[in-house]
This record gives structure tokens, C-alpha cells and sequence, in this order.
């Protein structure tokens, strides 16, 4: 992860410099990854313009962006990391479509995997179920539903704080045009 971690932070610095702002490794996936953010200034000009970075019309960008790719996948290469399929028509898909898919479909372990071996000792079916990538990808994706439940649990809570203060503003502003309104009234008489 280490090595990863600084592959992607040399690979950002070598074709971004000082215009990668912020980068940051992401472990809430099945899939590690960064994200980084970019600011677009063109060097000549000093203006923000991703045109110049990324080029104007939709092939250029596809070309640059293949190209950027290309050079992502070269500098992570030594560590065994391949670049996906080059012009794929993949799609990723939403959030909230790929635990639906997950939830509304039958669980299938295999349980077969779960008896154990011949003179095997409960710490080794215990270790060997641990090893199993099938097991191993559902605990990631439990983990990653479970985050993703928690992070909307949060939100609710932040949406329902932030409406409780936006009534409490708004009620606090209706008091205030009152006394404005009154204090007025009174100038006057």
C-alpha cells in the first residue's frame, strides 16, 4: 500500500507539480485509490483553462486522458499493477444500484468451502476460510455497505441539524423584522 501510495504521489508531482492541490488514499472501497485534485492554470496565461490541460474538443480530452492513462499505469507497472482495458465502453455503476443488485440477489457461498478437510484442526478451517478471496471480497463489500450506511446516517442526521437551524434563523429573523418594524413605527409617531 506504501509503495502504491508513493508510486501515485511521484507519478502526480512528475506531470502535475505545485497544480496537484491534494491528494488522498481512499480504503473505503474493495479497491484502493486516490483521489486527486488538479487545479487547471495555464502557465502561459496564469488563467484557470481545461482546455490547455486536457484539450478543447471530446477527442482530444479522450486522447489526453488515454494518454495520461497510459503513463499512470507505466509508473505503477513494478509494483504489478495493470492498466484496465484501453477505449472500454465500461460504465461504472451508481452506489445505490450496486447494492440493490447486491441485497435482491441470493446469497451463494458454496458452502461446501465451510467442511472441513481431512485432519484438518479448527484453527486451520478457521485460517483457510480467512484466506478464501471469496470470503474475503464479501467482507469487503459488507464493510463498504455498512460505511455506506453510516455515512448516510450521518447526512440525515447533519440534514435534519441543519434544517432545526435554518428554522431557528429564520424564526430569529422574523423576531428581528418585528422589532425593525415597530422601532420604525415608533421613529415615525
Amino acid at each position: 500500500m506504501k509503495d502504491f501510495a508513493e508510486a501515485s504521489k511521484n507519478w502526480l508531482l512528475e506531470n502535475y507539480s505545485d497544480k496537484c492541490v491534494r491528494a488522498e488514499l481512499h480504503l473505503d472501497e474493495v479497491t484502493p485509490h486516490i483521489h486527486a485534485y488538479i487545479v487547471p492554470i495555464d502557465d502561459q496565461s496564469q488563467l484557470l483553462s481545461h482546455y490547455k490541460m486536457f484539450g478543447g474538443s471530446n477527442k482530444e480530452c479522450r486522447i489526453k486522458l488515454s494518454r495520461l492513462q497510459d503513463s499512470y499505469a507505466d509508473a505503477l507497472a513494478p509494483l504489478g499493477i495493470e492498466r484496465g482495458v484501453k477505449g472500454s465502453k465500461a460504465t461504472h455503476t451508481k452506489i445505490k444500484e450496486y447494492y440493490h443488485a447486491v441485497n435482491n440477489q441470493p446469497l451463494s457461498l458454496e458452502l461446501e468451502r465451510f467442511v472441513p478437510q481431512p485432519g484438518e484442526t479448527a484453527q486451520q478451517l478457521y485460517e483457510r476460510i480467512q484466506a478464501d478471496p471469496v470470503i474475503q471480497q464479501l467482507d469487503h463489500q459488507l464493510a463498504d455497505r455498512q460505511r455506506i450506511i453510516e455515512l448516510e446516517q450521518r447526512a440525515i442526521q447533519k440534514a435534519m441539524a441543519s434544517e432545526k437551524e435554518r428554522q431557528q434563523l429564520e424564526d430569529r429573523m422574523y423576531q428581528l423584522e418585528r422589532e425593525i418594524s415597530i422601532l420604525q413605527q415608533e421613529n415615525f409617531n
